[in-house]
């Protein structure tokens, strides 16, 4: 029977991503998820937000109800809650199915696709994250979301409630999606380009985009809520 470490206080920022742990019975500095390792064997249970999980001797929890592949790659800190799924080959020769989820990275009720790869302190708690998908760091997506295969969703962008994004578009730097906005296939959306809810883009096309070979084109555009383009 695993241990349940009581000692021991999980700290997370208003995203819900783990940022620390502290011991109870004593004052002491944070210490960092990824030297946990140097106060815990790994595989202790550890209570967080009312609910047990598994804590790794690197500061991730993973919820007993998910089952993480050989071809996860998981990094420190990171936080697999009830609802996620991984739909990835244990194919050893399969490199290409690998997932990678860099340190910090939060999932809930998210089913992840093999080849995705989400950097560091992202919050995804999207339904679902198609093939090959790629999501970069400080990404936070609301309940609902969609993104599919081998879209790309560049670092710091924020896609909310039931966003859907379609297979190969982009979404860059820092841009945001409000609530039901849907893109479709093949759109390519700039940094900093602000989205209102209830959104449609047919594509293929550019919204403050970037052309295929890389060059920001209008950033900063603002489409206003309730428009079809």
């Amino acid at each position: 029977m695993p241990t349940m470490l009581n000692n021991i206080e999980v700290g997370s920022d208003h995203a819900g991503r783990i940022t620390h742990f502290t011991f109870q019975n004593f004052e002491s500095t944070p210490i960092a998820p990824q030297n946990m390792f140097e106060y815990i064997e790994g595989g202790e249970f550890i209570m967080f937000d009312g609910e047990e999980y598994i804590v790794t001797d690197d500061g991730t929890l993973i919820h007993p109800s998910v089952t993480v592949p050989s071809h996860v790659l998981l990094g420190a800190g990171v936080l697999l809650e009830a609802g996620t799924r991984f739909d990835v080959s244990d194919n050893e020769a399969a490199d290409r199915s690998r997932v990678v989820l860099e340190d910090g990275v939060r999932l809930r009720d998210t089913d992840v696709h093999e080849g995705v790869s989400i950097g560091h302190h992202s919050a995804v708690l999207a339904r679902s994250v198609g093939k090959g998908a790629m999501i970069g760091s400080y990404v936070r997506s609301g309940p609902g979301v969609v993104i599919q295969q081998n879209a790309v969703v560049e670092d710091t962008a924020k896609l909310d409630r039931e966003v859907s994004i379609g297979s190969e578009s982009y979404v860059g730097f820092s841009s945001r999606l409000g609530y039901r906005t849907i893109v479709s296939h093949h759109v390519l959306i700039g940094d900093h380009v602000t989205i209102g809810k209830f959104t449609g883009y047919s594509g293929p096309g550019e919204i403050g985009g970037v052309n295929r070979d890389g060059n920001v084109l209008m950033p900063g555009r603002v489409v206003p809520d309730h428009t079809v383009l």
